[in-house]
């Protein structure tokens, strides 16, 4: 018997319940899935709906010389930023993309990358079943 296929539904459900499950731990008020661009592919909670693009840039400047952003980034590559209203902790997910945990005062960088980190792994598979394995299945030749 062999394992059934997800579907790419099952890829956005995954990435979904990840986002939600961090939104309800303590301190944590948004969280978004950005691609390279700073372009939004996931967003629950608040932030960074409304950021002014000056903030997106500098968090994108940020990101980048953390090594968090961009084809080079490393599997485990994280930052802690400050956007002026929020504490963010971004992390590198897969295929370009970071997730943006928002945080109000008391989501500080220890905290913060155990929030993350235990939900990475799930945002991960999730990710890689979208852009990996969800495809349709090769023609026989």
């Amino acid at each position: 018997m062999t394992a059934p296929t997800r579907t790419r539904d099952d890829a956005y459900t995954l990435m979904y319940t990840a986002a939600v499950a961090l939104l309800e731990r303590a301190g944590v008020c948004g969280v978004a899935l950005v691609d390279g661009q700073g372009r939004l592919v996931l967003h629950v909670g608040e932030a960074p709906r409304g950021l002014p693009e000056a903030a997106v840039a500098r968090l994108q400047a940020a990101l980048a010389a953390a090594g968090v952003l961009g084809a080079d980034a490393a599997p485990d590559a994280s930052a802690f930023l400050l956007d002026g209203e929020h504490r963010v902790h971004a992390a590198h997910v897969a295929h370009g993309l970071v997730l943006m945990v928002f945080g109000d005062e008391d989501l500080w960088p220890g905290l913060a990358h155990r929030t993350v980190g235990s939900l990475l792994a799930s945002l991960r598979e999730a990710v890689l079943l979208l852009f990996d394995g969800a495809g349709p299945a090769p023609s026989p030749r």
